[in-house]
C-alpha cells in the first residue's frame, strides 16, 4: 500500500510538523519506504518484513561480538593459567629451592652454617660416613659450637663402628654436641634454627631441597624429635658389652625387615652397611633360629616374632 506523504496531515487530522517526525521515525524502522522515482510517495512495509530487515544486521552484529566476547575469554582464560602457574612456582621457589650440584649444596650449608644463631638438628643415615665429609662437617660444626649453638646428631648404629666417625663424634661431644643413633627409622635432614632444613633430592642424592615453608620445617623437627627419643647415646668407646648391644639392635632391625618381606641389597641400604656384612647378620639370625633358608626364616620370625626386646638377640649383662 502506498501513500502520499503531503496527504498525512489531512488525513490523520495532525499538524504537518508531527507527521513529519512520525514518518521519519518510521521510515528509521522500516516500516515506510520512499519510491525511489517518486520520493513523496510512500511504502508501508510489513512489520515482519521490518523486523528481517532491521534485526537481522543487528543480530548479526550481536553474534560478532559474541563471537568476540567469547574469544576474549578464551585468551584471558589461557592468561589466567600461566597466572596461576607463575604464582605457583614463585611460592615454591619460596618454599622449596632446588640445589642440584654438590658444589652449590656445599656452599649453601657453608652460609647457613655460618648464620645459624640457635640450633642445628642433624641426621645422617648410611651408616660410616667418608672422611672427607667428617672432614668438611668438623670446620662448620666447630664455629656453630663456639658460638653457643645447640648441636643433635643422629647416626645408624653401625656408624659406631667406623673409627673416623668415632673420633668425629669424640671430638664434637667434647664441645657439647649431643649424638645418637637408631636403625634405619629416619632420612638425612639438616634443620637450622628451626627456619630452614636441607633434604635429600629423591632423583640427585647428591642434590638437595632447600625447605623454608614453616609447616614443612615443622613437620621435619617433629620428625626428628621422635627418632630421637627413640635413638640411643653414641658411646665414645665401644667395647664388648656395647658391641653385643648393637649388633643385637642391628639385627632386630634386620629382623623386622626380613619379616616385612626386604630383599638384602634394601636392607643392607637401610642399615647403612655392605650388602656382604648384611648377609653375614642374616646368615646370623638364620643359624640361631634353625631356618634353612629365606622362606623359612621368614616364617620361623614371623612365628617366633623375634624382633622384640625380649628376643634372643638382646644384650647380655
Amino acid at each position: 500500500m502506498s501513500i502520499e506523504e503531503m496527504d498525512l496531515p489531512e488525513r490523520f487530522g495532525e499538524p504537518p510538523e508531527r507527521v513529519a517526525g512520525a514518518v521519519r521515525t518510521l521510515l528509521g524502522m522500516g516500516l515506510l519506504q520512499k519510491h525511489d522515482s517518486s520520493p513523496g510517495t510512500l511504502t508501508v512495509v510489513s512489520p515482519d518484513s521490518a523486523e528481517l530487515n532491521i534485526v537481522g544486521p543487528v543480530t548479526r552484529r550481536v553474534a560478532e561480538m559474541q563471537g568476540a566476547v567469547d574469544q576474549i575469554r578464551i585468551e584471558l582464560s589461557g592468561l589466567a593459567d600461566l597466572y596461576r602457574k607463575g604464582i605457583i612456582h614463585r611460592l615454591r621457589q619460596e618454599g622449596v629451592e632446588t640445589i642440584r650440584n654438590l658444589a652449590d649444596v656445599r656452599a649453601r650449608l657453608e652460609e647457613l652454617a655460618a648464620g645459624v644463631k640457635r640450633e642445628v638438628l642433624t641426621s645422617q643415615p648410611g651408616g660410616a660416613r667418608p672422611e672427607e665429609v667428617l672432614g668438611e662437617a668438623m670446620v662448620r660444626t666447630e664455629a656453630a659450637l663456639a658460638r653457643g649453638v645447640v648441636m643433635r646428631t643422629i647416626y645408624q648404629h653401625t656408624a659406631q663402628f667406623s673409627q673416623a666417625t668415632l673420633a668425629f663424634v669424640e671430638q664434637m661431644t667434647a664441645m657439647g654436641a649431643e649424638i645418637r643413633t637408631i636403625g634405619d627409622a629416619f632420612s638425612r635432614l639438616i634443620v637450622f634454627d628451626r627456619e630452614v632444613a636441607f633434604i635429600e633430592l629423591w632423583d640427585a642424592p647428591q642434590g638437595a631441597a632447600l625447605v623454608r615453608d614453616p609447616s614443612v620445617v615443622h613437620f621435619m623437627v617433629e620428625s626428628f624429635e621422635r627418632a630421637w627419643v627413640q635413638a640411643s647415646a653414641f658411646p665414645l668407646a665401644v667395647g664388648r658389652r656395647e658391641a653385643i648391644a648393637v649388633s643385637d639392635a642391628v639385627k632386630s632391625d634386620i629382623i623386622r625387615m626380613m619379616i616385612a618381606g626386604e630383599d638384602d641389597k634394601a636392607i643392607a641400604r637401610r642399615m647403612g652397611m655392605s650388602v656382604r656384612t648384611c648377609q653375614r647378620h642374616i646368615n646370623e639370625i638364620m643359624t640361631r633360629i634353625g631356618a634353612r633358608n629365606r622362606v623359612q626364616a621368614g616364617y620361623l620370625l614371623r612365628t617366633l616374632d623375634l624382633s622384640g626386646a625380649n628376643g634372643p638377640f638382646r644384650a647380655e649383662g
